[in-house]
């Protein structure tokens, strides 16, 4: 797979942080029509998975069972990623992450702290269905990742 080119940990949560990303997690299941998603945390300068559903996370930075070039872009650029067909897509779609992985439909969104530094990420995807999240889903998910932000900021 690609390199991901931020600084990671397969450290899990704290506790605390941990429940408040499950929470948030089941909160996206409840409002988009996704096969997998996935939280991140910023914690100590380095990116650790939150909560999973239907991704395997055992040795997730070295196994990269989803594109870590999606989640790359998303930290960088500060934005959502959202993407009707990754496959097709001029930025993604040659990437071997996401031929491998067969994504179609791919959602990422940030929460940028006050600091202005990304602390947390929302994705999800969609193996099977292209077209899978609206422009309106892209923004439901911006909305999402900064309550899990907030969440996770408040409790840590």
């Amino acid at each position: 797979m690609e390199d991901f080119q931020l600084p990671t940990s397969d450290q899990p949560l704290p506790d605390k942080l941990q429940s408040a990303s499950d929470q948030m997690l089941d909160e996206v299941l409840l409002t988009l029509k996704l096969e997998r998603a996935l939280t991140f945390a910023k914690i100590d300068g380095a990116w650790r998975v939150g909560s999973s559903h239907e991704v395997p996370t055992d040795d997730f930075w070295n196994m990269a069972p989803i594109s870590l070039g999606i989640l790359e872009s998303a930290v960088n650029t500060k934005e959502v990623v959202l993407l009707m067909d990754a496959g097709s897509s001029d930025e993604f779609g040659a990437r071997a992450s996401v031929v491998l992985t067969g994504i179609r439909s791919v959602a990422c969104a940030p929460y940028v702290g006050e600091s202005g530094e990304v602390l947390a990420l929302l994705y999800a995807d969609n193996r099977i269905q292209t077209g899978a999240f609206s422009k309106d889903d892209g923004e439901t998910l911006m909305e999402l990742a900064a309550e899990l932000g907030r969440r996770l900021t408040s409790v840590g």
